[in-house]
């Protein structure tokens, strides 16, 4: 990252342009996203359109776009959503190749968790992490995730290892 002071902003998919919300299609297909998932299969234009309707009416799933100051670079999504035990699935990612390894990722994690435990008033966050994916698993271990659980999943006709992490907001409020 450069000296400058660059801002992190988050916008509800639900909102942005079409061609953002096509962007986001764009970076969900991407290999290098989407071999990081728990579902690597490439999406489909048609399936791309009927998840953007069911989040209008989906109160367990929210979307963002992340933005640096105004160049869209990445997404960050809230799965699982339950309001009444204030608790997630957390998930991000640079969508946008030539952002990776800047400590960009960071910074996301960072600016999402006080979005998720300030504005949305969650208390406790999960995030499932393949092994492979030793870039996230990374961030995730300097920001003070814990390791809760790991299982073998069959992702896409592979076995492959994911962790289970977790995050709490009485940790997060020690870290302000």
């Amino acid at each position: 990252m450069s000296d400058v002071i660059r801002k992190i902003n988050f916008k509800n998919i639900i909102t942005e342009s079409e061609e953002i919300k096509n962007l986001a299609f764009d970076w969900r297909n991407k290999y290098f996203v989407r071999c990081n998932m728990l579902k690597q299969a490439e999406i489909t234009d048609a399936e791309h359109q009927n998840w953007l309707e069911n989040l209008k009416t989906d109160d367990s799933e929210k979307y963002w776009v992340v933005y640096l100051d105004k160049k869209p670079i990445g997404a960050a999504t809230l799965n699982l959503i339950d309001r009444k035990n204030k608790t997630a699935e957390l998930e991000f990612y640079i969508g946008e190749q030539r952002y990776l390894g800047y400590g960009w990722e960071k910074k996301i994690l960072d600016d999402f968790l006080k979005l998720i435990f300030s504005d949305e008033g969650l208390e406790k966050i999960i995030s499932r992490v393949l092994v492979t994916n030793t870039g996230a698993y990374s961030i995730y271990m300097k920001n003070d995730f814990q390791m809760i659980d790991e299982y073998t999943d069959n992702v896409d006709g592979k076995e492959l290892k994911v962790c289970v992490l977790k995050f709490m907001k009485t940790e997060w409020e020690g870290e302000q």
